[in-house]
């Protein structure tokens, strides 16, 4: 413990590996269009969508932690990792394989490639 205008602190640095997962499930009906460029006529079709996801991911931080006067605490990391998922999805009745979008984007669920990590977590001491 430190004293810096008569202040008490503590800090230090650390790293850590973290292991996650999530899973996720989305069921519903949805109104699929399509264009026909041969004859310009369009067509919707009621689909039925059942969607399953799992996902796990795992990385590394390296964070700053900070202790103030016995009762603040600030955490600061930043890091990332690597997150691989598991799309199972049925559609009644079945749609071209290009007429569905895929997960491209990092906050979907069915993301799948490098993941940034970071945060700030504060607590106060009971």
């Amino acid at each position: 413990m430190e004293k810096r205008r008569g202040k008490n602190y503590l800090q230090g640095i650390y790293v850590s590996g973290y292991l996650q997962g999530a899973s996720y499930v989305n069921d519903g009906d949805f109104i699929f269009s399509s264009y026909d460029q041969n004859t310009g006529q369009r067509s919707q079709t009621l689909i039925t969508i059942n969607e399953s996801i799992g996902n796990v991911g795992t990385g590394f931080t390296i964070g700053v932690h900070r202790t103030l006067w016995n009762v603040l605490f600030i955490d600061a990391y930043v890091g990332g990792g690597v997150q691989w998922s598991d799309v199972i999805r049925t559609t009644t009745p079945s749609i071209p394989a290009n007429g569905y979008y895929g997960y491209y984007y990092i906050t979907d669920p069915g993301y799948q490639g490098i993941m940034p990590k970071f945060g700030l977590q504060l607590g106060i001491v009971l």
